[in-house]
C-alpha cells in the first residue's frame, strides 16, 4: 500500500503551503528551502514543523482517509497533533506549548467569540474552502490532546494502534475514531464526543477555600459555554483539568480527595455544570495552578490574587503555568493603566520577571517567551469594549519601559553571555539563546538614549 520512496516538490507559487498528495507532496518552497542568509529561526522551525505535517498525513489522512468533507478534522487535526508533538521532541515540549496556545488564543477563540463560530466538526457549508479554519486544524488538534490526557499514554497508544490496524485503507468517520478508544478503553466518551459538534470556548470557573483547621482546600468548578450562533443552548463537557497544589515551600503537595481517592494522574474531570473537589491534608493554604499545561481549550477564571501570581511565576513545577502566570500579570497591569489611564504599580511583575530571568535552570527560549509582555491586540482582546489603541499601547510602552530599567543589569549581563562568535545554525538550543539576546536587546534600547542605541 506505501510507496518506496517520500517525494516532494516545491514551488514559488503554490497558494498553500504545502498539500500531501500521495507519492509527490507539493510544497511552497518557503516551507522547504532555506539559507541562513535570509531564513530565520522560526522559517527554519516551520520548514521542521511542515515537512513532518505532510509526512505524517501519510496514515493520517492517506492510508486512512476522510469518509466526507465533515470529517475533515480527523485528518487534519489529528495529524496537527502529530506534528505538534513531534516539534516537542525536537525542539522544547513548554515552548512549543506556548507557541501553541498563544495561536490558539489569537486566531481560534477569536472565531469561536464571533458570528462565524462553528464545531470541530461543522454541519453544513457553503464552500468547503471555508472548513480550512482555526477551528478545524488548532481546536481539533486540542481535541485530540484532551483525549490523550483523559486516556493516558498507554491508553490513547492503544486506541491510536487499534485505529491504525482497524482502519488502514478506509474512509473513516470521527465515529470510527472514538469507537477505537472506546474499545481499547472501556471507555464511555459519548460526552466527551460533544467536543466535536458543539461550538463556542466553554468558560470553566473556579473558587477555592482553605479550612486551616480541617486542612481542606475546596475547589468549587463550574462550566459554562456561551451560546454561538445556531447552537443557543449548551450542554455541559468533558473537561480535564490538570492541576497541581504549590505548598508554601514551592514543591507540589499531594493531591488525596476527602473520599481517599490519591489524584495520581493529577488530572481532575468536569462533567457537570458544577462540581466540588476537597482536597485533604493541608493545614498550611497551597496556591492552586490550574489548567495545567492547557490541558483544555478554556477560558479559565479564578480568584488567584496578584501575590498567588508572583508565587506561582517563581515556584510552578509546570512550565506552561509558570509563563501563563507572568503573562496574567502583565495582562492585568497593562490593561489597568489603559482603562484608567493611569500606569500600575510594576513591582509585582517586575519580581516575577526577575525570578525567571535568573533562574540558571530554565531554557533561554522559554524565558523569551515568558518575559515578551502580551501584544497589543491581546490586550485589546481582552479588554473587548471600547479599546483606545493609543492608550493600550502607551500603557504596554510604560509597563516594558518599567521593566526595562528595573532589570537592566540583569538584561545586560544576559546579553553579553550570550554572544558567540560560531558560525550559525539553525538548532532549537541556539535559536532559543538568540531568541532571550534579542530580547534583552529590545529591552536596553526601550529608552532610545544613545548608549542604548549604540549597541
Amino acid at each position: 500500500m506505501d510507496l518506496d520512496h517520500y517525494m516532494i516538490v516545491a514551488v514559488g507559487d503554490f497558494n498553500m503551503g504545502a498539500m500531501e498528495n500521495k507519492g509527490l507532496n507539493v510544497f511552497n518552497d518557503k516551507y522547504v528551502l532555506a539559507t541562513p542568509e535570509t531564513a530565520t529561526d522560526a522559517d527554519y522551525a516551520n520548514i521542521e514543523a511542515i515537512i513532518a505535517h505532510e509526512y505524517f498525513h501519510n496514515w493520517t489522512g492517506n492510508r486512512i482517509t476522510c469518509r466526507d468533507w465533515f470529517q475533515l478534522c480527523l485528518k487534519e487535526g489529528l495529524t496537527v497533533f502529530r506534528d505538534q508533538e513531534f516539534s516537542s521532541d525536537q525542539r522544547s515540549r513548554p515552548v512549543k506549548r506556548i507557541a501553541d496556545v498563544r495561536l490558539l488564543k489569537a486566531q481560534q477563540f477569536s472565531e469561536d467569540a464571533g458570528p462565524l463560530a462553528h464545531p470541530v466538526r461543522p454541519e453544513t457549508y457553503r464552500e468547503i474552502n471555508n472548513f480550512y479554519t482555526a477551528t478545524v486544524y488548532e481546536k481539533g488538534a486540542e481535541v485530540v490532546r484532551m483525549l490523550k490526557i483523559l486516556l493516558g499514554d498507554a491508553g490513547f497508544r492503544a486506541g491510536m494502534d487499534l485505529y491504525f490496524t482497524r482502519h488502514d485503507g478506509d474512509a473513516a468517520t470521527i465515529e470510527d475514531f472514538l469507537a477505537c478508544f472506546a474499545e481499547a478503553t472501556g471507555r464511555d466518551l459519548a460526552q466527551f464526543s460533544l467536543w466535536y459538534s458543539q461550538s463556542g470556548t466553554p468558560r470553566l470557573a473556579v473558587k477555592t477555600c482553605h479550612d486551616a483547621a480541617a486542612g481542606t482546600l475546596t475547589l468549587d468548578v463550574t462550566q459554562m459555554t456561551p451560546p454561538t450562533p445556531g447552537q443557543p443552548d449548551k450542554k455541559p463537557l468533558t473537561i480535564p483539568l490538570a492541576l497541581g497544589l504549590v505548598g508554601p515551600d514551592g514543591a507540589d503537595q499531594p493531591l488525596v480527595l476527602d473520599t481517599g481517592e490519591a489524584v495520581t494522574s493529577s488530572v481532575v474531570e468536569i462533567t457537570a455544570p458544577s462540581q466540588r473537589f476537597v482536597f485533604t491534608g493541608l493545614r498550611t493554604a497551597p496556591v492552586p495552578s490550574l489548567n495545567r499545561g492547557f490541558s483544555a481549550p478554556v477560558n479559565l477564571v479564578s480568584d488567584l490574587t496578584t501575590a498567588d501570581l508572583v508565587f506561582l511565576a517563581a515556584h510552578d513545577s509546570d512550565p506552561f503555568n509558570r509563563f501563563d502566570a507572568i503573562q496574567a500579570l502583565g495582562l492585568g497591569l497593562i490593561k489597568q493603566g489603559a482603562v484608567s489611564g493611569t500606569p500600575a504599580d510594576p513591582e509585582p511583575l517586575i519580581a516575577a520577571a526577575a525570578r525567571v530571568l535568573t533562574d540558571t535552570d530554565l531554557d533561554p527560549a522559554f524565558k523569551a517567551q515568558a518575559l515578551a509582555l502580551p501584544g497589543e491586540g491581546e490586550v485589546a482582546r481582552d479588554i473587548a469594549r471600547n479599546v483606545d489603541p493609543d492608550a493600550v499601547f502607551t500603557a504596554r510602552r510604560t509597563l516594558r519601559m518599567a521593566l526595562s530599567q528595573a532589570l537592566s543589569s540583569h538584561l545586560e549581563d544576559m546579553y553579553e553571555r550570550l554572544a558567540t562568535t560560531t558560525p550559525y545554525t539553525p538548532d532549537a538550543a541556539s535559536a532559543g539563546r538568540r531568541a532571550l539576546r534579542n530580547l534583552a536587546l529590545d529591552y536596553l534600547t526601550l529608552p532610545a538614549t544613545p548608549e542604548a542605541l549604540a549597541r
